[in-house]
């Protein structure tokens, strides 16, 4: 609740692991499953929180969607009963940052095109072959295209780039302040192949503040994911 507080972003870290609180969230956005917490309704989601560790949700009815009984595959992916996650969401770059992530790591996997047609052909003919009564799976690969299609129109997009220049003259401190832009995908940034605390001035632009010592400072700079792969072409 106080969100004006210094350390809050590092707060909400305390207590929610947010990677693994908003992914359910996510998959159920994507799904289109609207009778689920954070969507259209307060409830189907467990909240877990193991021993020593942040707050986390599980995932739990998820029936209505994909096309069957589920929101279009255009529906808004701010669409949230809980107000106040969304507020949280929408107005901390770093959280908005880790929702939106969610979803464009959907559209470089599950959601590319065909990924999962050999999974539902497989299924169809099985229950077929059994001689148990369904319709085709098209209905949901043309869900999935179209979702993929208008997640495409809303995900944020930026190259790796720092904004200071090669050569820059510091004086009256001892602090850098380097700013620049990241795509989705960056987690850390290192300089010197030291990592730095990274601000999110917006859902793609950053700054981080480097001290440097008396005299000229070569600063090599650097980007991984959050699995600690470094990014490619995200350099300077």
């Amino acid at each position: 609740n106080y969100t004006s507080a210094p350390n809050y972003e590092s707060q909400v870290r305390t207590w929610m692991d947010l990677p693994n609180f908003l992914r359910p969230i996510i998959t159920h956005h994507i799904c289109g499953s609207w009778d689920s917490y954070a969507y259209q309704r307060g409830k189907n989601m467990y909240a877990y929180k193991p021993d020593d560790e942040p707050w986390r949700l599980l995932m739990w009815d998820i029936e209505l969607a994909l096309g069957a009984g589920g929101n279009g595959a255009t529906d808004d992916i701010y669409n949230m009963f809980d107000t106040v996650l969304r507020n949280m969401i929408l107005n901390n770059p770093a959280f908005h940052r880790e929702y939106l992530r969610g979803f464009q790591e959907a559209l470089d996997g599950p959601l590319l095109p065909g990924a999962a047609d050999a999974l539902l052909d497989e299924r169809y003919a099985s229950f077929q072959q059994n001689n148990v009564p369904l319709i085709s799976p098209q209905f949901i690969k043309s869900y999935i295209a179209s979702r993929r299609s208008y997640l495409l129109t809303v995900m944020p997009t930026a190259a790796f780039a720092v904004n200071n220049p090669g050569y820059q003259v510091v004086s009256g401190s001892n602090v850098l302040s380097l700013t620049g832009t990241g795509p989705l995908s960056v987690e850390n940034i290192f300089i010197n192949g030291i990592p730095y605390p990274i601000t999110w001035t917006s859902t793609t632009a950053w700054r981080v503040l480097v001290p440097l010592s008396a005299g000229t400072n070569l600063l090599a700079i650097t980007a991984q994911d959050r699995y600690g792969n470094t990014i490619s072409n995200a350099t300077g």
